[in-house]
């Protein structure tokens, strides 16, 4: 559907700031906002009535105040799709603020486990580590793009998502293949499947006047989240902004201790956490829209590493303590109407100390430290050649170091050089996508031993049909290679110099429907895929989360079928329903040696069957929701027999929230119940995870 915006009057920041004068001026500023707003839906409504059409975007003129300044647009034509994700030619799964506020969640990890084919792994409650694999592939094959950056840890390769907060997430999306949409990195095509997080600060805000919100999250276990965040614009169409949150739990939940005919009732031991995240933004909005992002940030903490519970021993004192700053800038040019490029730099360094006084030794105990560093830089350029065929072009570069006291062979560095070229060419209904990504990796162990070298060229193409409006239909296929980190290869408890570099190859068919049938809005997406993996890279935890085995895997054949479905409907009154539903059907398996007792058996901690649904009401004020994960049976080992089988689980939570106004503050209360029928399980086995809890979050939004 083709859609004029008419005479837009669009106010420069500084224009938008507000005159300071009496408390009833401003009030009457707010309500003329309000009016104005209920204008453009009127209007918008009476246009979709007219023309017969589906409302996609409301077309109107902008009511304002008079303003000292102000710069109006030209009518452009714009086309849009009704919904973004179902329209892509790879599959993505997307959750935004209101669907983020939905679901129960503390951080990013927890909000993974909401999208099919996503396997959250996580070592027990709030402290625990948490790590993310799509569709088996493994933790290290996901790449987290943090505000458009990579996030990389050369050290282990699995990025804790339990260290992002979700109370600044503007969205998340999850991409397996790895396609994106927007110019991005070289070092994004790299990865298997992408994981983005993109704060409040990612984007240039519509009206960057100021913003205050804070609140506090109180919960069972003595859990306390307190955040606040702060948005203030400046001359010169700049806008600063400071979020910072912490996170504090003593871990210690109840759990049961089954042994045959024997049982006790304990708590978790040493898994306490306190952590913080701070970061400082500034945003700089050019005349011809191009856009400049400067960030910073610091997080760490302290927490237990809690242990595996075998033979009724709860005992842990392993420590950690982390320490990590990273400073990255993002700047994109448009050079003229058909060519932009995108800048990107990033310095980060993350400090970690591991100690274990019940570590048998002369020293009597382990007393590690870690310095892990990295520069990153990338230079992408993006030319429309005509109204069918773009380029995209990427270069990177990353040079990392490790320094450890303990434990590791020498003080490697790794020199990394991505380069990503792809085609797109669309053609009526047709779309057609290709690139060829070069990947070099250069290490020196700096043990004695020779430096090695690794360089391969993988491909990826991918093909969308749209026979009609509702109907979409997808297929793309991609190879990566993915060498191992400096833990699998020199880490001196569990380092593997003879480790192979991992290659997989996706094959992905999928279909979309989309339609308005009446008052319902409804989505439907399946897709089916293959992966077949050469040297699968394996890492397990041996005695706790900071100790590790890692092995290679001959053969690996993963089949299954991702399918989402969503649902909304605008009842009388007031009143949505929503409901949004994840399902994973999945077999991975062994197939490297046909004589091995582990042929055609699954692979460690795959289940069959996973996903999630969230069904919510919102009335007026009110909004409940209520939320369900659940796994089937999986295998601790490649053994798949009685003794290493988990049981199936799964989790419902109720949440109920209430938004209202004190003294002239919006305030929104949010209550939830977790686990409410206090399932016993574990998600990785000797690490029960917590039973029922609840939380209540007190949130001021000040505008």
């Amino acid at each position: 559907m083709h859609l004029f915006l008419q005479g837009v009057n669009h106010l420069s920041p500084i224009a938008r700031k507000k005159r300071q004068g009496p408390l009833f001026m401003q009030l009457a500023r707010k309500l003329l906002r309000i009016i104005c707003f209920l204008l453009r839906v009127a209007r918008g409504v009476a246009a979709m009535l007219s023309t017969g059409g589906t409302l996609l975007l409301i077309p109107m003129t902008t009511c304002a105040q008079r303003r000292d300044s102000a710069m109006v647009l030209p009518s452009v034509r714009i086309t849009a799709n009704k919904s973004a994700d179902t329209r892509m030619s790879t599959p993505v799964q997307s959750l935004n603020r209101a669907q983020l506020d939905r679901i129960n969640i503390l951080s990013a990890a927890d909000a993974a486990r909401y999208f099919s084919g996503v396997l959250v792994k996580d070592y027990g409650g709030i402290g625990g580590l948490k790590t993310v694999s799509v569709r088996s592939l493994g933790a290290a094959a996901t790449g987290i793009l943090y505000d458009g950056i990579p996030v990389a840890d050369m050290q282990s390769g699995q990025v804790d998502l339990g260290r992002f907060s979700s109370q600044f997430l503007q969205l998340m999306q999850v991409l397996p293949g790895s396609f994106l949409a927007e110019l991005a990195p070289a070092r994004a095509a790299a990865s298997a499947a992408t994981l983005q997080l993109q704060t409040i600060s990612f984007r240039y805000p519509d009206s960057p006047v100021q913003h205050v919100t804070g609140g506090i999250t109180y919960g069972s276990n003595q859990l306390w989240q307190p955040a606040l965040g702060i948005s203030k614009a400046l001359p010169h169409h700049l806008v600063v902004a400071v979020d910072v949150t912490a996170l504090s739990a003593a871990g210690n939940y109840p759990f049961t201790i089954d042994n045959g005919s024997y049982s006790t009732q304990t708590r978790r031991g040493n898994a306490d956490v306190k952590s913080y995240q701070a970061e400082v933004n500034l945003l700089k909005l050019f005349a011809d829209s191009s856009s400049f992002q400067v960030k910073s940030g610091a997080g760490g903490g302290v927490r237990g590493l809690p242990g595996a519970i075998v033979f009724f021993n709860n005992r842990s004192t392993q420590r950690l303590r982390e320490n990590n700053q990273f400073s990255q800038l993002r700047f994109r040019k448009y050079i003229n109407v058909n060519t932009q490029a995108l800048f990107l730099a990033k310095y980060s360094r993350n400090w970690s100390r591991y100690t274990d006084p019940d570590f048998l030794n002369n020293q009597g105990g382990l007393d590690n430290r870690y310095t892990l560093q990295e520069g990153f830089a990338s230079v992408a350029l993006r030319k429309r050649l005509s109204e069918q065929l773009m380029i995209d072009a990427a270069a990177d570069a990353a040079y990392t170091s490790l320094r450890g006291d303990y434990g590791h062979a020498g003080s490697p560095v790794r020199l990394s050089l991505w380069d990503n070229i792809s085609i797109r060419y669309q053609v009526r209904k047709w779309q057609f996508r290709a690139e060829v990504l070069y990947a070099s990796f250069h290490d020196d162990p700096r043990n004695g031993q020779a430096a090695v070298s690794r360089q391969r060229f993988t491909p990826a193409v991918a093909l969308k049909f749209t026979p009609a409006r509702a109907w979409l239909l997808r297929l793309f296929y991609k190879a990566v290679y993915r060498v191992p980190t400096f833990t699998d290869l020199y880490y001196g408890f569990v380092g593997n110099s003879n480790l192979k570099p991992e290659l997989s190859r996706q094959i992905n068919g999928g279909v979309t429907w989309e339609k308005n049938l009446g008052d319902y809005q409804v989505s439907i997406t399946a897709d089916a895929y293959y992966n077949f993996v050469t040297d699968k890279i394996i890492t397990v935890p041996n005695q706790n989360l900071f100790t590790w085995t890692t092995l290679n895997l001959g053969k690996t054949r993963i089949t299954g079928i991702d399918v989402n479905a969503a649902v909304s409907r605008l009842l009388t009154g007031g009143l949505t329903m929503s409901a949004r539903l994840a399902l994973t059907l999945q077999h991975a398996i062994d197939v490297s040696d046909p004589s091995s007792g582990t042929w055609k058996n699954r692979i460690p901690y795959t289940p069959d069957q996973s996903g999630s649904g969230i069904l919510s009401a919102e009335w007026q004020r009110w909004t409940v929701a209520g939320s369900l994960l659940f796994s089937s049976n999986r295998y601790t080992l490649g053994e798949n027999n009685n003794y290493n089988r988990l049981p199936a689980w799964y989790t419902p939570d109720l949440s109920v929230a209430y938004r209202f106004k004190f003294e002239k503050i919006p305030v929104s209360v949010k209550a939830a119940l977790l686990d409410f029928t206090n399932q016993r399980y574990d998600i990785v086995r000797y690490y029960p995870m917590p039973g029922r809890s609840f939380r209540l979050t007190i949130l001021f939004n000040q505008l």
